[in-house]
């Protein structure tokens, strides 16, 4: 349900599209990441209250940050640079944690991670379908909305299983394997975009 907006994607649009992608990608990554801590949230922890919500750091940013974007006030350049260290420490420690769950895995994880690249592609499709049809966008809005719904899951899907104990083994191996066969789709996926008038 929550694909993988960040680490993968920013980087992604960057190179494809130039750093006219940068700003909406940017979006993508805080608007999905907004839902998977709010929406996701609720799914596994069975409901979360609207208090718990709004004190989570990633609303607090997202606020903080769009008010300061919308009034033109940038950010003192070492508190900038604290945080962005901090942040990118995050993907590494995440990352760590999926790779501690490896040794638990199965071969049978690899045919839960075909199914997970499957049905990722085939909702993600249907989602692409619906944007296109019922949601006006520019030719790069489209373009990067295509590889957005097809993207593999996050990785921080996997951080959530484990905190709430939600088949983390399994949940790992849709990350691990969708994620690596998007070496094959998403050239493919690239090229399609790519070719968009």
């Amino acid at each position: 349900m929550f694909r993988n907006s960040g680490n993968l994607a920013i980087p992604l649009f960057t190179y494809a599209f130039g750093q006219t992608a940068v700003a909406p990608a940017v979006m993508l990554f805080v608007v999905s990441s907004c839902l998977h801590f709010s929406l996701g949230l609720a799914i596994v922890s069975k409901g979360i209250s609207l208090l718990q919500l709004i004190r989570m750091p990633i609303f607090v940013s997202a606020v903080l940050a769009l008010t300061l974007n919308l009034i033109g006030v940038g950010i003192w350049e070492p508190l900038l640079n604290a945080t962005t260290l901090l942040g990118q420490a995050a993907i590494p420690i995440m990352l760590v944690s999926l790779g501690a769950q490896m040794c638990n895995m199965r071969l049978s994880g690899l045919k839960t991670g075909l199914m997970c690249t499957g049905l990722s592609l085939v909702t993600g499709g249907i989602s692409f379908g619906l944007i296109y049809l019922f949601i006006p966008l520019s030719t790069l809005h489209l373009q990067m909305m295509l590889l957005f719904t097809l993207f593999p899951p996050a990785v921080l899907n996997y951080m959530l299983a484990e905190r709430f104990d939600l088949e983390p083994e399994r949940v790992a191996s849709m990350v691990l394997f969708s994620n690596f066969f998007c070496v094959v789709t998403l050239p493919i996926m690239l090229a399609i975009a790519l070719s968009f008038d």
